[in-house]
């Protein structure tokens, strides 16, 4: 989820004001997010629809490397997106945690978008754009 107050944006935020982003490890990984307006409008969306029943990925429709998360930050911020953090240092200051942003997961949120669920944020920059104004 990409909010300004948390999540995992939040710390990627202070790298790049510092002139210190870029991507995790390889940064080939893929990473599924969602914007917070977009997840609080999917969770009423579902409740409202009774339709819905089961699980969904609560996931925006365009999933992307973590370097491509890296490069859109930084042509939003306006900062460099060159210093890529590598994996053991991710390990040894988070553990088995970092084990998650290393090896990523693309979600698709099929199920939503087949119920006619309409994202307000479907891309990365605009949904960063809209964060961080």
């Amino acid at each position: 989820m990409l909010s300004k107050t948390g999540g995992a944006l939040r710390p990627m935020l202070l790298q790049f004001r510092l002139f210190a982003g870029g991507p995790i490890g390889s940064g080939e990984q893929w990473l599924s997010w969602i914007h917070l307006k977009d997840e609080a409008r999917a969770i009423r969306f579902l409740i409202e629809n009774q339709s819905a029943s089961g699980p969904f990925n609560l996931v925006a429709p365009q999933a992307v490397t973590n370097a491509q998360l890296a490069r859109t930050l930084g042509r939003v911020m306006g900062r460099p997106s060159w210093l890529p953090v590598p994996g053991v240092v991710m390990r040894a200051a988070f553990g088995e945690v970092a084990d998650l942003l290393l090896t990523g997961q693309r979600g698709v949120p099929q199920r939503l978008t087949d119920l006619g669920f309409q994202f307000r944020f479907p891309e990365l920059e605009g949904a960063l754009r809209d964060i961080i104004a």
